[in-house]
């Protein structure tokens, strides 16, 4: 389990902040085009720089430049100080945690061995056999499906011989249907198609 201290949290606020009005006015028609310094970046010590030129009378500043160049300046003394309160609070923990080791008993330890490292390995183990699970059962499904729509398929064919007529049962006005002259094996249609044979007398004549 992961523990976020609240200044991690001011910290990375004001970062993001920062960030934001950096990427927002670092153009060239923006308020921090001039604070960047000689790598092209922003930052405190440039923006200072700037400041200290705009509210003299090095170079005259744009409307709104002092104010924003003001309030980022405030933004990274605020980042600088909550950092430093951020480390004073993590060496006092790990004071603190130094001194509660050698106080630690044989249960506490088991007990944090098993949160810390135990349970996640048995959770990441867990979750990798589920996974394979669902992919089997997945896979299995597919399986299932596919030989149900095979079955569907067969069951609904007969097989073709030569001379069967085929009537469309589908706009009967249209009165479609096929004289099955090829007597090559394996050929097959719907059941949905009325069949009958042609009579031999009937092939006769129109063989003439």
């Amino acid at each position: 389990m992961s523990f976020r201290h609240p200044w991690q949290t001011e910290v990375a606020a004001i970062e993001q902040a920062l960030e934001e009005i950096a990427e927002e006015h670092s153009g060239e028609e923006g308020l921090l085009f001039a604070a960047k310094n000689e790598k092209g970046k922003i930052t405190k010590g440039s923006v200072k720089a700037r400041l200290s030129e705009a509210e003299g009378t090095i170079d005259f500043p744009e409307p709104g430049e002092i104010e924003l160049l003001t309030k980022y300046v405030e933004l990274a003394d605020n980042e600088s100080a909550a950092s430093a309160k951020l480390k004073q609070a993590q060496d006092k923990l790990i004071e603190q945690v130094a001194a509660k080791y050698p106080k630690l008993t044989e249960d506490e330890i088991k007990m944090l061995v098993v949160d810390d490292k135990w349970l996640a390995t048995i959770a990441a183990a867990v979750q990798g056999e589920l996974d394979r699970v669902s992919q089997t059962l997945a896979g299995r499904i597919r399986q299932l499906i596919g030989a149900v729509f095979s079955f569907s398929a067969v069951a609904r064919r007969r097989k073709l011989r030569k001379n069967d007529i085929l009537v469309s049962t589908v706009r009967p006005n249209l009165r479609s249907h096929l004289l099955f002259t090829n007597g090559a094996p394996n050929w097959v249609c719907s059941t949905g198609f009325p069949v009958s044979q042609w009579p031999s007398a009937r092939r006769r004549s129109i063989g003439r």
